[in-house]
């Protein structure tokens, strides 16, 4: 693959593996029993770390979570109700923070312990989306919109907890392995 056509490739971590999002990657260097033969590039890219929290999809995405509840509490129609104003969006910023928090720690259980913290605001988000939508505070699209971007960083905090799961089993045999997503 060209130097220039590299680049363009998007990469994507997901825990210590690194994808790149081509095409032509995958024609290319074509697939081994289910997986993707890795490009040079790619094995370098494996064992960099992700110095900077705004690096973290999980917490971009996160980002963008608060930014529409921001958005939608704004509205007159939530004016008038301060308290769930208060509560959804102070779950928006916990769950953006707990993320940043998580990054800066060194323990594993320290970072487990916090993005469980930042799932539980996104559930508490979800939660509240119901009463802004039965309360009339927020259509069904606004609703659609926030909710599956609440469950989008839902997701890849899971995906950061399941990969925390398997580095702690794998230091201390006797603690459990990564959990099965919720059905």
């Amino acid at each position: 693959m060209e130097t220039e056509e590299l680049n363009r490739s998007v990469v994507r971590v997901f825990g210590s593996s690194v994808v790149l999002q081509s095409q032509k990657t995958v024609r290319q260097f074509g697939r081994t029993r289910g997986r993707e033969l890795r490009h040079p590039v790619e094995a370098q890219a494996k064992h960099m770390a992700i110095e900077r929290f705004e690096d973290l999809k999980s917490w971009q995405e996160a980002r963008k979570l608060m930014q529409i509840v921001y958005r939608l509490t704004q509205k007159e129609a939530f004016k008038g109700d301060r308290a769930l104003t208060w509560q959804i969006r102070e779950a928006a910023v916990s769950s953006m923070g707990n993320i940043a928090e998580a990054h800066g720690r060194y323990s594993f259980e320290d970072k487990r312990r916090l993005f469980d913290v930042a799932l539980g605001s996104c559930k508490e988000i979800q939660s509240h989306l119901y009463v802004a939508l039965d309360q009339g505070y927020a259509d069904h699209k606004e609703f659609d919109g926030a909710y599956r971007q609440a469950d989008m960083v839902g997701q890849l905090i899971n995906g950061a907890i399941n990969n925390l799961d398997r580095q702690i089993a794998e230091r201390s045999p006797g603690k459990s392995g990564p959990r099965r997503k919720p059905r």
